[in-house]
């Protein structure tokens, strides 16, 4: 019985992990085919981008390098190489990404990216205690910006590209649920980081800034959700904020949204 269950643990941590590897490779073909085949491949060349955005574009590779990394290590196997794979597995990914932007005429290697998913990648490596993990957690969250009408080629053209284009409208969060006795474990405090005004990648003064955000939030990691309707909820919220009332700062003024 015994060797049968290892023999069902090595056949499932095999299938997970396969379907991992071939997810990242459909990816990278479908990036090739409808991302990078408009554009004219080159030499390969590196691009300093450290300066666009505000850095709100690190934001996300620190978050998608975090997140998919954590994805690799949730995978058990007994199998240490399988087990190093799978955790360096989502870096890899990202990594053959900046390779395919640094023979791209459209974009080139960052240098900067790179730095950011190492970080993300290594901090969901050694954030390896249950507890720390549950209690902290980086989430996004979107709400649609009128900057996108002005240059719709760069910050999309309908809701679906804008989500992943218009840094304006993105918020990353980090939500921590206090340690305290009469503290409710399902409620956490939650920090964000923004930016509004941009055309282009191009910082404008006056025109464009840096939004801190407070705010609360679900920690889904403490929901009593016993009802398989309701599990890919408590799923989504995993990785995005819960909507509530924001209070705002930036170098202007400080406001409240309601969204």
């Amino acid at each position: 019985n015994s060797i049968s269950q290892n023999a069902c643990d090595s056949i499932r941590c095999k299938t997970k992990s396969y379907t991992l590897i071939l997810g990242y490779s459909t990816s990278l073909i479908g990036l090739q085919t409808l991302w990078y085949q408009p554009y004219q491949n080159g030499k390969f060349h590196v691009f300093n981008d450290s300066k666009e955005w505000y850095q709100m574009d690190k934001w996300g590779h620190f978050y998608a390098s975090y997140h998919l990394t954590q994805l690799g290590r949730s995978i058990n196997c007994k199998n240490k190489n399988q087990s190093v794979l799978n955790s360096c597995s989502a870096w890899m990914f990202l990594a053959l990404i900046e390779v395919m932007d640094g023979y791209s005429s459209g974009w080139g290697f960052s240098i900067s990216d790179m730095a950011v998913n190492t970080l993300g990648a290594t901090l969901a490596i050694l954030n390896s205690n249950q507890k720390a993990k549950y209690s902290m957690q980086l989430k996004f969250s979107f709400f649609p910006s009128p900057y996108a009408a002005q240059n719709p080629k760069l910050l999309g053209q309908n809701i679906t590209e804008s989500i992943l284009k218009d840094y304006n409208g993105q918020t990353y969060w980090l939500s921590y649920t206090p340690s305290l006795s009469k503290w409710p474990r399902w409620l956490a405090i939650s920090l964000g980081y923004g930016i509004d005004g941009f055309i282009n990648a191009n910082p404008v003064t006056g025109k464009t800034s840096r939004t801190i955000s407070c705010s609360l939030d679900l920690n889904p990691h403490y929901l009593n959700i016993q009802s398989p309707w309701l599990k890919p909820v408590k799923w989504i919220f995993k990785y995005v904020k819960f909507p509530f009332p924001t209070i705002n700062f930036n170098q202007n003024k400080v406001f409240l949204n309601i969204n």
